[in-house]
């Protein structure tokens, strides 16, 4: 039992599963900027203060999740993959939270419109954004079973072609 304790805290445990909730919320930040331009578009200054508020939480709810993640990231010796590494897939998904935080914020704070004949264009380049989004999500979600095999084999070519 002994030996079982000094080997895990020697390799430590796979953060996957925390950096994936992390996208996940982050991947459902980033979803709510386009209800918050079809709002703008629509006009409807309630639904773009509505979509900030719940950008701004979906945010500080990520927020915890990295706090967490950052604090209980195992010190061991042999990580499954490089704690630099780790730490910075974490930053850039919690930059695009904070993004989607600060646009949402500059639009509803300045009321901010877009001329009728762009709005469209606005939402359909959110769209695009979140669609990004989503396949680093779906990329992130791949990374235990990358861990698993050892970044080798049907995996890697998986995650090649997304």
């Amino acid at each position: 039992m002994a030996n079982k304790n000094y080997f895990s805290r020697m390799f430590g445990s796979s953060p996957d599963k925390s950096l994936q909730k992390h996208m996940q919320k982050v991947h459902e930040c980033a979803e709510h900027l386009v209800d918050l331009f079809e709002s703008m578009k629509a006009n409807d200054a309630e639904a773009v203060k509505k979509a900030q508020q719940t950008i701004a939480l979906l945010e500080d709810e990520a927020d915890t999740l990295k706090v967490a993640m950052r604090m209980h990231l195992p010190q061991g010796l042999l990580l499954p993959v490089n704690r630099s590494d780790l730490l910075d897939v974490l930053r850039q998904q919690d930059a695009i939270a904070n993004k989607a935080k600060d646009i949402a914020g500059l639009v509803e704070g300045r009321g901010m419109r877009f001329p009728e004949n762009m709005a469209g264009d606005v939402v359909e380049f959110a769209t695009r954004c979140v669609d990004a989004v989503e396949q680093a999500r779906k990329i992130v979600n791949e990374l235990d079973e990358l861990i698993e095999t050892g970044f080798k084999g049907i995996e890697v070519s998986k995650v090649e072609k997304m």
